[in-house]
C-alpha cells in the first residue's frame, strides 16, 4: 500500500486493486478517543476528517490501515499512518509589559540577534515562544 496526499486530501492506494476488498483505519481520532476524527472510504480508499483539527490539542495521529476481504480476514496491512497537524499561529504571542527599547550600535554586524522576547503561549505555558529583532 502507498499514500498519496492530494490537497488535502489524503488515499491510501494498494497496488494489487481493491475488488472484493474493504479499507479499515483505526487508532487515536477514529476508534479510540477522541473517536470519530477520521474516516476511510471502505470502497476507495480515501481518508477523510470530520471536524477541524486543533494542533494545541493533539499535534499527531498515529493510524494503521488495512484492507480487508468480504469476510473481514486481513489481505494487507496493518500500514502505520502518521498524521502531523501544523500549525496556523491561530494563538497569537501576547506582549504585556511594554513598552520594549531596545538599542543597535551604528555599525554593528549584521546576521546577530540584537534582542529576544520569551512569551508564554495563551493556550499552554509550559510552551515558550521566542520572538527574535535582528
Amino acid at each position: 500500500m502507498g499514500l498519496v496526499t492530494i490537497r488535502g486530501r489524503m488515499q491510501v492506494i494498494r497496488s494489487e486493486g481493491t475488488e472484493g476488498a474493504k479499507f479499515r483505519l483505526s487508532g487515536k481520532g477514529v476508534d479510540q478517543d477522541p473517536k470519530g476524527i477520521f474516516r476511510i472510504s471502505e470502497v476507495t480508499g480515501d481518508v477523510s476528517v470530520t471536524r477541524t483539527l486543533d494542533r494545541e490539542a493533539i499535534a499527531n495521529y498515529e493510524l494503521e490501515v488495512e484492507v480487508t476481504d468480504l469476510s473481514g480476514k486481513t489481505i494487507d496491512g496493518p500500514v502505520r499512518l502518521d498524521i502531523a497537524v501544523i500549525d496556523q499561529n491561530d494563538n497569537r504571542p501576547m506582549f504585556k509589559e511594554g513598552p520594549y527599547v531596545g538599542h543597535v550600535m551604528e555599525g554593528s554586524p549584521t546576521e546577530k540577534t540584537r534582542m529576544s522576547f520569551k512569551t508564554p503561549s495563551t493556550l499552554d505555558t509550559r510552551d515558550k515562544l521566542i520572538h527574535v529583532i535582528s
